[in-house]
């Protein structure tokens, strides 16, 4: 689940990264079943605008990766920075995936 979509100003640390207007996205991962879930493997994307375009991601400000893990029953928080311009934050996508033998879930929305 999409708990919280934020507005922010992107740091580039990374390769690659440009640093500029950006949205910060946290998921919470439920673990509902009786065995422990990996998650190291998630993948999140974010698409923005009428024509879903792609978002870069960058390594901050707050990214937080789920943890490798979530017990069985337990829940697990991660929150994840795109690159975004301000005038097209209103409508986005965000794809999520934690394996390949499970869908893969597209959350729609406007902020």
């Amino acid at each position: 689940m999409v708990s919280d979509v934020e507005s922010v100003q992107g740091s580039a640390r990374g390769p690659g990264e440009v640093a500029g207007d950006a949205l910060r996205v946290t998921l919470e991962l439920s673990n509902k079943s009786a065995k422990q879930l990996p998650s190291n493997l998630a993948l999140v994307n974010l698409y923005y605008g009428a024509g879903s375009t792609p978002a870069t991601s960058l390594s901050g400000p707050g990214s937080k990766a789920f943890p490798r893990t979530v017990a069985a029953g337990a829940s697990a928080s991660g929150r994840f920075v795109f690159n975004v311009p301000k005038a097209s934050q209103g409508q986005i996508e965000v794809e999520f995936s934690y394996s390949t033998e499970a869908p893969t879930v597209i959350f729609k929305g406007s902020r």
